[in-house]
């Protein structure tokens, strides 16, 4: 080895030619097989390499998952169905219970039980939101202790709104304010809840309640010293950052606004300075939004404890950055599965900040560490009474069984005994009141109108006919109780918890009754006339020839029955026989003529003279004037 000036050069001079042509050829083999070697290890290294492994749950571990499956709209059916399997997975021994949900919502009472069902459970619950938790089940979602998402979802546009003949439609404002306190002080318990458990401030207090109110204007602050980030209010914004500019595309956008369309920006109206938080102990919230701020005062009843969300005003200026703008209020919010995880909303995020979709079972199964996953569905028999509960709540299914109800029962008043028409009569009437009853969108009080308005129409036919006023009060009672039961009133006294009733409801049921008591009136005007002709009813109303006792040949031959024939050839203290039962309406003959006649009081059996008291248009009333004799025999002749 020599050096040349500043480098080293290796030099070497051979002992001999056959040992230097041995050594070369070794070097070359050793260096041949290295190249080979490493070749190979190159190739071989991305099949060696394990995939990168599955984020786990944090805190949360489980042996047995209950998943309980929403994958519809939610009605008082779905509440039902839910309480009842949290009941059984918790008999199951099940020690997590996951709500899977794919849902575009439902009714807002539905939702509410579940929710309180959710945060009774003594069992920890996680909502899993494999495609969309919109309107109702964005609620469902943020009532469970946790929440992971699956790739792609939609989760939020909770806005109520008003479903008329199966469309969709605004509410008005007074109604809005009555239903807005309770689903604002739902969402914005959930959030406490979840950050009182974690002891920091993990869901957003004003962000959730931007899925339901759509004036929602938002910023983001980050708390410089603890990186711990906040939405804020304009007002808020305003104080911190006074000469900050709050311009800028928004990070959400509102569902079905122009910014959503667009990517523009509006310029909302400034809000009121949010209330403070109050002192440890204390229920509170600021109010997202100046609709919001309406509900607040009621909303607090729904609290269950205090907020950690801190004061912004102006002595906290310096101390927090302004990150940018969360929303411009152009909408209710909707996230999709990476906002979910950057808001915070998401459990199953990665150390990075991104999402680790959760989307099948074994994935589910993986991310908890859990031995077995059941899932609980509904069971047929609710799927069922679900679907006829939809079903039977139309308006137009619930005027054709108004009609049939009043039909049946005018056929049964006219011609009693015939049993069919008043077994159909309650078949309808139980249709008509048992859905709406049994699914909450009733209230007791209106079945029990139509129920005792029934039982006066009955007194006023049976015992005191031509009285009327049994007869008007039981019919005014009937017509209330079915619109009350229509419109789904909850509450008689307004202003009360359950009246969460708008006009408009009122206004469809009073429509959907009115016209089902004119089409009931001109069918039974028809069947007055002409039931005599239907073959349907021949067997049941007496249309042949009679055969009566030896005593009563001399009345002659009996004509068929006609319904609504004139009067003229009858006349009061006219005498007549009973022939067919009248309880209190059936069949009296008159000479040679049979004649549809009411009894004047109680009962009059077959076979007992009678006596015209009155001719009132088409309606005969009779008495009896004498004691009943022994039955006849009477036999109708065939058809």
């Amino acid at each position: 080895m020599k050096w040349h000036g500043d480098s080293v050069v290796w030099s070497m001079q051979p002992r001999s030619t056959g040992v230097w042509r041995v050594m070369m050829t070794l070097l070359v083999v050793v260096a041949g097989m290295l190249f080979a070697s490493h070749s190979h290890a190159q190739n071989e290294a991305p099949a060696s390499v394990p995939p990168p492994a599955k984020v786990s749950a944090a805190g949360q571990s489980a042996k047995n998952i209950a998943v309980i499956v929403i994958d519809d709209s939610i009605t008082r059916t779905t509440a039902f169905s839910v309480k009842r399997r949290l009941d059984e997975a918790q008999r199951d021994g099940a020690d997590l219970i996951v709500l899977s949900l794919d849902t575009p919502g439902g009714e807002v009472g539905a939702v509410l039980d579940i929710c309180t069902a959710l945060k009774r459970s003594p069992i920890p619950t996680v909502a899993w939101v494999r495609n969309q938790a919109l309107s109702g089940g964005a609620l469902l979602a943020l009532a469970c202790n946790r929440i992971i998402c699956a790739d792609p979802v939609t989760v939020g546009d909770a806005k109520p709104i008003a479903m008329a003949l199966g469309m969709a439609g605004s509410i008005p404002k007074d109604m809005l304010m009555k239903i807005l306190p309770p689903l604002i002080g739902e969402v914005v318990d959930s959030a406490q809840r979840r950050n009182r458990a974690e002891k920091r401030y993990v869901y957003d207090e004003l962000l959730v309640q931007g899925i339901i109110v759509s004036d929602a204007a938002l910023w983001q602050v980050e708390d410089v010293k603890t990186g711990a980030r906040y939405c804020i209010t304009e007002a808020e914004a305003r104080e911190l950052f006074p000469d900050a500019s709050l311009e800028g595309a928004p990070m959400l956008a509102g569902a079905g606004s122009v910014a959503k369309q667009s990517g523009a920006t509006t310029t909302m109206e400034k809000a009121d300075p949010a209330p403070p938080t109050g002192a440890i102990g204390e229920s509170t919230m600021t109010a997202a939004s100046p609709t919001a701020q309406q509900a607040t005062e009621q909303a607090l009843n729904a609290l269950s404890g205090p907020s950690l969300r801190p004061v912004f005003t102006a002595a906290e200026r310096g101390t927090y950055r302004l990150v940018g703008k969360v929303s411009a209020g152009t909408g209710p919010l909707v996230f999709n599965a990476g906002q979910m995880a950057q808001f915070g909303f998401a459990d199953n995020v990665a150390s990075d900040g991104t999402l680790m979709p959760v989307t099948t079972d074994a994935e589910l199964k993986q991310y908890f560490g859990a031995l077995t996953v059941r899932e609980y569905r509904e069971t047929a028999g609710e799927q069922i009474f679900g679907t006829a509960a939809v079903f039977l709540s139309s308006p137009i299914v619930r005027g054709i069984l108004i009609v049939g109800f009043l039909v049946c029962l005018f056929i049964e008043f006219t011609h009693p005994g015939a049993t069919v028409p008043a077994t159909l009569a309650l078949l309808f009437l139980g249709l008509l009141v048992a859905p709406p009853l049994l699914m909450g969108l009733a209230a007791w009080w209106t079945v029990a109108m139509i129920v005792i308005g029934i039982g006066l129409i009955l007194v006023e036919v049976l015992f005191l006919p031509g009285l009327a006023i049994p007869g008007v009060i039981g019919f005014i009672m009937v017509f209330v109780g079915l619109v009350g039961t229509i419109a789904g009133i909850g509450s008689p006294f307004p202003g009360a918890a359950g009246a969460m009733t708008s006009s408009r409801d009122v206004s469809i049921a009073l429509l959907t009754v009115v016209l089902s008591l004119g089409t009931a009136f001109i069918v039974m005007f028809f069947m007055g006339r002409n039931l005599y002709k239907l073959p349907v009813f021949k067997r049941v109303i007496l249309t042949g020839n009679v055969e009566l006792p030896e005593a009563d040949q001399a009345l002659g031959d009996i004509a068929p029955l006609r319904l609504g024939d004139d009067t003229d050839a009858l006349s009061v203290g006219m005498p007549g026989m009973c022939i067919a039962p009248l309880r209190p309406t059936g069949s009296v003959q008159f000479g040679e003529m049979v004649r549809e006649a009411t009894a004047d009081l109680g009962f009059i059996d077959t076979g007992a003279p009678v006596e015209i008291v009155s001719l009132k248009g088409d309606r005969i009333v009779v008495k009896a004037t004498g004691p009943s004799p022994a039955r006849a025999e009477i036999r109708e002749e065939p058809l």
